[in-house]
């Protein structure tokens, strides 16, 4: 840029980007002799409220801005339209309205060539003055918020994005005249393009929700399909989604439904009119819609395949499914985040990703239908899903194949780690760690642990094995065992615990809920959860007429739908039974072990001796 700097601004004066733009500005002032330093000092001083800003300038550059601003001796090389900007401004800023509105319109009145950079702000504040002087019904501002959409057409630079604000301000002012649907359309525009203090999305949304399901926004849909969409996507983002993993589902009825059965429906909208009244639990309804969509419209595709799965039609779901592979442009991988433990704002990468972990989240149930377990856990890893993934490698795998894919996919502890230890081969080597050390698989479970566990747990492994050798003196083996009981105990989510039911490591064993939604998934009887689990007397097995009264509702008074998840196969009920067992099935699992080691410690010991 310095070796050719005229050519240079004058290409970054004619693009359409305003951050190139501004930098051409700033070229244009050092080629004036400018001190951009002086004008930063300037607008810094002008900013309301403005102590937080002289943090970033020098007392002495302070000093000579005040100056200039209280005798308004604005620095030679500046362009006229910028002195006449700031005159206004600074009447602005000191409530003088009128005085404010001539200089603007001063600015505005200069040739085009001459008012390139100010032009919007000048028009943006010209219209704010007629706010502060009055103007509820946006009669007399409106003109100047509309003048500021076209200097942005006509080219002027819009650097704040105020167009975006006055394209707000004008469709608040088509609210009050009546003109709700192209009101609608200018509301979308900024809310999808525009920026600010609130925002416009969620100002959109809001409304959207509030006349959702009125007989006024039926009306003003009915032959505006691109109102109904709107209303068609805030019914979705609003409607108390039917949960389908759950054993008992209620159908909704739902006045929106019923409306966009009443319409002549495009092809567009009806993908998304399929996913509303799936969301709501008429499956009669969303293959309906379904008929009328595209081929390969990515909602209808997804819909289909969930569809087949339920069905039964496991293969021909899967199929279905495949074809949604080339939509999503964003995808995780291994060391992608889990997204339960990252904040990030709700933007457009956050919901492309959203919509590649549903994709992989589908194709994991699919899997898991067909008895593909590594590449269900897999799907999981990639969809965000952890808990899923958590509950095949934890509870469908044998311990011989999750060893084995873990050692074949992260060897060592180094290949696990990123920057984070929320990282999907971190938790996998740490999880495949504890089920071993369960297990009592203790050699292959110590290399698989975090370093910083490994010394306390080669100190348990000692101890137990002291414990269990007869050969030892029964005081010894006391004590070791005591040393097991009190590791155990204290250590025992971190050594021990299931990543799932019933401990839920994943949250740090704060929250319980026995196995969650997959046993309910898996329709075993009431008893089941526990079956093949040892029965002592901290764990005595509820009769199944206790639990029925305990757990007794009104859901026969309800209408269900059938859950839609494909059903689990034999397989995964067989390895569920096998594979998952626990010493017992109560949250914190660990602490009825630790309690057992306790009492087997203490039984070869003198009763009431002192050991």
């Amino acid at each position: 840029m310095i070796a050719d700097r005229d050519s240079c601004r004058t290409k970054l004066l004619a693009t359409n980007v305003d951050l190139a733009r501004d930098v051409a500005e700033v070229a244009t002032f050092l080629q004036n002799g400018a001190d951009v330093e002086e004008y930063r000092a300037l607008r810094l001083v002008m900013i309301p409220g403005k102590n937080w800003a002289m943090h970033f300038i020098d007392q002495a550059d302070q000093i000579r801005a005040t100056n200039q601003l209280k005798n308004r001796d604005w620095p030679d090389f500046l362009p006229e339209e910028f002195k006449v900007y700031l005159d206004g401004a600074t009447d602005f800023s000191a409530q003088k309205w009128d005085a404010a509105i001539a200089s603007f319109e001063k600015l505005m009145a200069l040739p085009e060539e001459k008012r390139r950079y100010r032009s919007t702000w000048a028009a943006y504040l010209r219209g704010r003055a007629e706010l502060k002087k009055g103007d509820v019904d946006l009669k007399n501002s409106i003109v100047h918020f509309r003048r500021l959409l076209d200097f942005r057409e006509a080219g002027c630079h819009d650097s704040l994005g105020l167009g975006w604000e006055a394209l707000r301000i004008v469709a608040d002012r088509k609210m009050i005249d009546g003109e709700i649907n192209e009101a609608l359309r200018y509301r979308f525009a900024v809310a999808w393009n525009g920026t600010g203090p609130v925002s416009p999305m969620l100002d959109l949304k809001r409304w959207l929700a509030k006349n959702l399901r009125t007989e006024s926004a039926m009306e003003l849909s009915r032959e505006d399909v691109f109102v109904r969409q709107l209303f068609t996507a805030s019914a979705i983002n609003s409607v108390n989604a039917v949960e389908y993993w759950e054993n008992d589902v209620e159908l909704q009825s739902d006045e929106w439904l019923g409306h966009l059965h009443s319409v002549k429906m495009s092809a567009a909208e009806a993908g998304s009119a399929a996913h509303f009244a799936y969301e709501t639990g008429d499956l009669d309804s969303t293959e309906a819609f379904l008929r009328k969509a595209p081929a390969l419209d990515p909602t209808a595709v997804w819909l289909r395949s969930k569809l087949l799965a339920k069905k039964g039609q496991v293969r021909s779901a899967s199929q279905e499914m495949v074809k949604v592979a080339s939509v999503p442009e964003y995808e995780r991988t291994f060391l992608g985040e889990i997204p339960q433990f990252v904040a990030y704002e709700w933007r457009s990468s956050a919901a492309a990703g959203y919509r590649t972990g549903q994709f992989w989240g589908e194709q994991g149930i699919l899997h898991l239908a067909n008895d593909r377990y590594e590449e269900a856990m897999e799907s999981f890893i990639l969809s965000g899903h952890w808990r899923d993934a958590a509950y095949v490698a934890e509870q469908l795998l044998s311990r011989e194949e999750l060893l084995t894919y873990v050692r074949d996919h992260w060897p060592t502890h180094e290949s696990s780690v990123t920057e984070t230890k929320n990282s999907f081969p971190y938790l996998m080597r740490y999880l495949t760690a504890r089920r071993l050390a369960r297990d009592h698989y203790f050699k292959d479970a110590r290399p698989l642990f975090p370093p910083e566990l490994i010394p306390v747990f080669d100190k348990y492994v000692e101890n137990y094995r002291v414990f269990r050798d007869e050969s030892k003196p029964e005081p010894d083996r006391a004590a070791a065992g005591w040393e097991v009981a009190q590791i155990h105990r204290r250590l025992g989510i971190e050594l021990f615990g299931t990543e799932v039911g019933p401990d839920f490591a994943v949250w740090g064993g704060s929250y319980g809920g026995g196995t969650g939604r997959h046993f309910d998934r898996l329709k075993l009887p009431k008893g089941a959860q526990r079956a093949g689990r040892v029965s002592h007397y901290r764990n005595p097995v509820e009769s199944e007429l206790e639990m029925q009264n305990r757990w007794r509702d009104d859901w026969e008074k309800k209408k269900f739908a059938d859950p839609v998840s494909p059903k689990p196969t034999s397989s995964e009920k067989w390895r569920w039974l096998h594979y998952a067992k626990l010493p017992t099935g109560n949250r914190w699992h660990y602490r009825h072990v630790a309690a057992d080691l306790a009492w087997e410690a203490a039984m070869p010991m003198p009763i009431e001796s002192d050991e």
